[in-house]
């Protein structure tokens, strides 16, 4: 399995965003750790190396997805962390109030059928061909907080899947990767 080390060379290659810069974000990743910690689910467990032979941090789907988030944001180092996890963690639809008695329904992406963006994108980075993506949007605003985050996933057949709600509060910037990128992404993180 690849090394996330070695992955930072080639994720540069194919985003044009120089290895250093990459560096720095899985620094400030691993770094800010505390700030994304999500009940049981603690994603930053998987930027912590393993020492030792054979150590480092293997790269899977999940790393490559939440690394193309952060480069998406494009935040400030300090706020890399907390504005990633902001990103992978929009939500599809919003939940629908139950009646007394009845379990409340949490909708999903109808082409993924998973809850969050970040989640949604690792399944097409683990199975590109089965979930070809044309390009992804995402705009995690520094000013208004989770309010008016949103991101999208365009499909090669014209369908899209969006994530959060766009409020229209102003400046937004918004990050945009292509799906020939995701492609080649996904394909050192899929090899065994």
């Amino acid at each position: 399995m690849a090394k996330l080390n070695n992955y930072v060379a080639y994720l540069a290659s194919i985003t044009r965003v120089p290895p250093n810069e990459i560096t720095e974000i899985v620094r400030a990743l691993k770094a800010q750790s505390d700030h994304f910690k999500d009940g049981d689910f603690d994603p930053t467990a998987e930027f912590r190396a393993r020492s030792g032979p054979g150590g480092g941090v293997d790269v899977t789907p999940f790393h490559v997805a939440f690394l193309l988030i952060a480069l998406m944001v494009n935040a400030n180092r300090r706020d890399t962390a907390v504005m990633s996890w902001r990103g992978y963690s929009l939500k599809f639809g919003g939940r629908r109030a139950a009646w007394r008695g009845e379990e409340p329904t949490i909708p999903t992406c109808p082409i993924t059928g998973e809850t969050m963006f970040g989640a949604a994108l690792t399944k097409c980075i683990a199975s590109p061909t089965e979930y070809p993506v044309k390009w992804v949007r995402l705009a995690v605003r520094e000013d208004h907080g989770a309010r008016g985050d949103w991101a999208e996933i365009h499909f090669d057949d014209g369908t899209k899947t969006r994530f959060g709600k766009d409020e229209s509060r102003g400046f937004e910037r918004v990050g945009e990767i292509d799906g020939q990128t995701i492609q080649v992404a996904s394909q050192m993180a899929n090899v065994n």
